[in-house]
């Protein structure tokens, strides 16, 4: 059974990955390491891609709205 203590472990072999420390030698915030270890990083694109979308369709809806409105 997982618990949130193991270290994750790669797919390919049952050794365990190399922290991001590990990897390039600083510390990371770890609220963004545990993100992109829980949905990875086409996850954590994928959010913010669409969070990008969702305002710009917002801020045109706005403008939209402000164009009828001087219209009439």
């Amino acid at each position: 059974m997982f618990r949130e203590t193991d270290p994750p472990v790669s797919e390919d072999t049952d050794e365990p990955e190399p922290s991001p420390e590990q990897l390039t030698g600083e510390p990371l915030d770890s609220s963004e390491a545990e993100l992109e270890r829980t949905i990875g990083l086409a996850g954590g694109l994928t959010i913010g891609i669409g969070t990008m979308i969702q305002t710009v369709s917002a801020y045109l809806r706005l403008q939209a709205r402000e164009v009828v409105k001087t219209q009439r």
